[in-house]
């Protein structure tokens, strides 16, 4: 075990010679200023990753390096200088930003202007399965049921593999009154690896409120 630790440690330190090598010879590469700073962040150094991903910004401005720094703030827990950052780049052009966004507002309970967001980002961005999951979530959370039926069964046709959206409709069907529907979704990702107990735990919990 101890040689598997070496060699990989010695993996993660080639790695990021290899994109510090990268982003010396060319700044600004937005690709390899992101995987230079992920790089870093593996070995343990992510107070670094600001600082290169700053380094970088100075040469070329970048949506994804603007993403890249915001998640860095989130990990730091400096979510006001996040929500300052990803709302320059919460555009119909990068929809990942407007969805990040609605979510951080959410943990902030800023929750009129986290609804509006992901509101926004279902949309401008109809096919974009991450977008339609954000918009329910923040929806369902607020009380809005049909709306977040609505938007995750957008997420499930966009993405039918994921069971969590399935898991997720069966939370708005529940929510709606639609026990039968949503019963047949929780038993579709019952064995779902990483969702699977909590579709489980679903189940259980219907079978136990059904009348006998």
């Amino acid at each position: 075990a101890g040689l598997r630790s070496l060699d990989a440690a010695g993996n993660w330190q080639d790695s990021t010679l290899l994109w510090e090598r990268a982003v010396s010879s060319n700044p600004r590469d937005a690709d390899a200023c992101s995987f230079y700073a992920q790089a870093v962040i593996d070995i343990g150094r992510a107070d670094d990753a600001i600082a290169i991903v700053d380094d970088c910004l100075e040469q070329a401005s970048s949506p994804r390096l603007v993403l890249r720094k915001a998640l860095l703030l989130v990990a730091q827990h400096r979510h006001a200088e996040a929500i300052t950052l990803l709302e320059t780049i919460a555009t119909a052009a990068y929809p990942r930003a407007i969805a990040d966004l609605a979510l951080l507002l959410d943990k902030e309970k800023r929750t009129t202007e986290a609804l509006y967001r992901a509101r926004e980002v279902g949309r401008v961005a109809p096919s974009y399965a991450i977008g339609q999951r954000t918009h329910g979530k923040i929806a369902l959370a607020q009380g809005h049921a049909e709306e977040a039926r609505v938007a995750f069964q957008r997420a499930l046709e966009l993405d039918p593999r994921d069971p969590a959206n399935r898991f997720n409709l069966g939370l708005a069907l529940l929510a709606t009154g639609r026990a039968a529907e949503a019963y047949g979704h929780f038993v579709a990702c019952s064995n779902a690896p990483e969702i699977g107990a909590r579709c489980r735990a679903m189940l259980r919990r219907q079978r136990s409120e059904s009348p006998r």
